[in-house]
Parts: structure tokens; C-alpha cells; sequence
């Protein structure tokens, strides 16, 4: 099937304090081949672009070091003639920015260098694989997402294992180490990807799935919810019953599919 449409939406993650520090208000964003979006032009940029990644900027430190890493990527991969567009949206002057054309299909999630920028434009639905530190303060592969984001990770990956929470809950606290380290053995088995979402700061997505209780953990296959998992808060146990349901997932495709394989959520049409 054809590509027709491709968002890819980044976020900003983790910094690194090597990086020199660029403001948005020194860069000509065209000598980088950066197009400035705006409400008036986003929906057109999106529909015009095979595959589009966006830079949500927010004034910070951070953000500035960043956004050299961002523009060096973009001259990078232009230069090496790909059709990857890359667009800047400054959150202060767009704070209500929206767009009607697109999907989004993924996130970046890896350290912020030009390498792994130029991995992710070129193959968005590829995965970190080296654990790090997250709002956990546990080294992990978790994907931590929100309102915003979860909806899209649950529908570009085949099986997602999805940890609903509170800071305040005291069951929660203490899944949480057995969680992050589940996460690193399933995904280095290539079985799916384990994820969290606070529901202090994110209760839409999670009043859509009634969540009374924390943690709820809910396993999710090709973007649906399939079931809730019961069993034990450790690490074996969060394996082996996610292998389990992999070993199942994977019996029914290959009695539904025969000899005609799976398209990668990146190559079915929008």
C-alpha cells in the first residue's frame, strides 16, 4: 500500500549540555530548510509532505540547545536528498495550534544527536534500544506518554503493554522498578513495548478506559484494548505473561495471513 500521509511529531526529551545553545529568534530557519509553521499553514505543509517533523518549541535553555541539533539534521539530510520536511512551530506565538490533515505515527524518544535524528526521519517507527533515565528516576524503555501522545503509540505498535498510574499511589510506587526492568527484556526480545501514562496530568486518556484504580495495566493490540493484565507486580511475571500473549498474537496472524506477511504500521495507507 502507498504512504499518503505521514505526521511525525517530536517532543523534547532529554539535553545534552554539550550541545552549543542556538535561539529561534538568531536562526533564518530557510538557510536550514526549516519552514516556520503557523495555523495558516500547517494543514497545507502536512497535506503536501510525504513525511513531516515537527519541532514544538517552548523557550527554555533546553529548547535552544536543541534546536541546532534540529537544524544541523535538516541541512544533513537535505543535503543528502532526502524529501523529509522539516517544520518549526514556536508554542508562544501558536499556543493553539491544531491540524486536520495528518497522522501521527510516532514519537521521538532517543538522544537528542544528529545520528539518531537522521534514524528517526528516515525510519520513524524505529525504536530506542538503550535503556535511560526517566520520570522514574529508574533506567528503563518505557515510553512515558500523555492525552497527547498515547493514541498514537497504541495504534502504530502491534502490542502495547499500557501502565495507568498516580504518583500518590503507593501500589504503583513500588510496580514501577519491576515495570521499567520488564520493559528493557521485552523490547530487547522484540515482543512489543511497555508504556506508562500519570492520570494526574493526563485523566482524558484515561477516563475513556474508566480507570477507577491504580495501577491498571491494559494490553493493547493493534490499537485496541485486548486485556487487562492481573497477574504478579514483578518482573518474571510481567514477562512471561507478555510472552505469552506475543506467542498467541503470533499463532492467529500466521493462521489469518498464510503467505501474505504483515505490512509495518508505517506502510498502510491513511
Amino acid at each position: 500500500m502507498e504512504i499518503t500521509k505521514l505526521l511525525v511529531i517530536m517532543l523534547l526529551i532529554c539535553m545534552s549540555s554539550m550541545i552549543a545553545m542556538v535561539k529561534s529568534g538568531d536562526i533564518n530557519f530557510n538557510e536550514f530548510n526549516v519552514k516556520e509553521l503557523n495555523s495558516k499553514n500547517i494543514d497545507s505543509t502536512i497535506k503536501s509532505s510525504k513525511q513531516l517533523l515537527i519541532y514544538f518549541y517552548s523557550k527554555s535553555k533546553d529548547a535552544d540547545k536543541l534546536l541546532k541539533i534540529f537544524t544541523s539534521t535538516s541541512q544533513s539530510l537535505h543535503d543528502d536528498g532526502s524529501d523529509v520536511v522539516f517544520g518549526f512551530i514556536d508554542l508562544e506565538k501558536n499556543h493553539n495550534i491544531k491540524q486536520k490533515n495528518g497522522l501521527e505515527v510516532s514519537e521521538f524518544g532517543n538522544t537528542p544527536t544528529l545520528s539518531n535524528f537522521k534514524a528517526f526521519a528516515q525510519n520513524p517507527m524505529i525504536l530506542p534500544t538503550t535503556p535511560k533515565m526517566g520520570p522514574w528516576g529508574v533506567q528503563s524503555l518505557v515510553h512515558y506518554v500523555t492525552d497527547r501522545t498515547a493514541a498514537s503509540l497504541i495504534r502504530t505498535r502491534p502490542k502495547v503493554l499500557m501502565m495507568f498510574y498516580s504518583p500518590q499511589c503507593g501500589h504503583c510506587e513500588r510496580m514501577k522498578p519491576a515495570y521499567a526492568e520488564a520493559s528493557i527484556e521485552v523490547q530487547k526480545r522484540g515482543l512489543g513495548v511497555f508504556a506508562a501514562i500519570d492520570c494526574t496530568l493526563s485523566s482524558a486518556f484515561c477516563n475513556k478506559f474508566n480507570i477507577k484504580g491504580f495501577p491498571t495495566v491494559l494490553l493493547f493490540e493493534k490499537g485496541a484494548e485486548s486485556m487487562v493484565y492481573q497477574g504478579d507486580r514483578s518482573t518474571n511475571d510481567l514477562i512471561n505473561w507478555f510472552e505469552k500473549q506475543a506467542d498467541t498474537v503470533k499463532k492467529q496472524q500466521s493462521l489469518s495471513m498464510g503467505d501474505k506477511g504483515w505490512l509495518a504500521p508505517s506502510q498502510q495507507a491513511v
